[in-house]
């Protein structure tokens, strides 16, 4: 016969042994490190090394004119980009601790075998990122082993991914994340520092100001550099690659590392 307090006492046992598997799987799905991984290939042009050391004062000298400062400021509004990147492929809130597998997986597919051929720079110049921060370079893909690349290296940690979770009941990384946006080759140049051109103008109240200058800036930086890439690829516009690597972002330091690469 069961009374009110086996009764209870079956509920509450039937609720620490459920609060329990919850804890054990959280701490499977949160308890690991997790950080992002960008899969790149690294050129070596240098047309392209000239149009990022020409674009510096070229760029300082716009901003410095529109905000009416002098042009002996010495402040640098541009930030270059120390290497030539195509990032191939994004890992977000990927399991730390499980690196090895990841490089043992890329390795299997032979990665430095589909370095690209031919692929090309442009002056076709966007404004990319969170920020709209980034000033880049389309690259020409025309043969499409850029694209290929991307598609063998997704399904290869896709494939990877859904055996992770079969056997450790959590993601390896975040798919969804991962593949947020369709892939766009492209090459980074360096960083415009917005919010420092907006510490500059803080004497316009008016946020529709403040955009409209911002906007007049970038439009200025896009056409002239844009001349200045068209110029030096006249001589050589190929991009060379022989290096794919993984750089490992670090928000909170700032300091990216690359952590694996492949050399032909």
């Amino acid at each position: 016969m069961l009374t009110i307090g086996s009764v209870n006492k079956k509920f509450l046992l039937l609720g620490c042994v459920t609060l329990l598997s919850g804890c054990i799987f959280n701490s499977r799905s949160h308890g690991k490190e997790k950080e992002t991984l960008l899969i790149q290939v690294i050129s070596n042009s240098k047309s392209v090394e000239s149009i990022i050391s020409e674009s510096g004062k070229i760029i300082n000298d716009i901003i410095k004119k529109e905000l009416s400062l002098d042009q002996n400021d010495d402040f640098n509004f541009f930030l270059p980009k120390e290497l030539q990147r195509i990032t191939i492929y994004y890992l977000n809130e990927f399991n730390k601790s499980e690196e090895p597998v990841l490089f043992s997986s890329l390795d299997d597919i032979s990665l430095i075998a589909m370095l690209p051929k031919h692929i090309f720079a442009t002056a076709d110049l966007q404004f990319f990122g969170d920020q709209q921060d980034e000033l880049v370079f389309i690259v020409d893909d025309r043969n499409k082993e850029l694209k290929n690349i991307n598609l063998k290296i997704q399904k290869e940690l896709n494939k990877l991914n859904d055996q992770y979770i079969k056997k450790e009941k959590t993601p390896l990384y975040s798919v969804q994340k991962s593949e947020k946006f369709p892939f766009l080759p492209h090459m980074g140049l360096g960083r415009i520092r917005l919010q420092s051109i907006k510490d500059r103008i803080k004497y316009i109240a008016d946020e529709t100001s403040t955009k409209n200058i911002i906007d007049r800036i970038k439009k200025e930086i896009k056409e002239q550099i844009s001349e200045l890439v068209k110029k030096n690829l006249s001589k050589e516009s190929e991009l060379v690659v022989n290096k794919i690597s993984i750089l490992r972002l670090n928000p909170s330091s700032k300091k990216h590392e690359y952590i694996k690469e492949w050399t032909k």
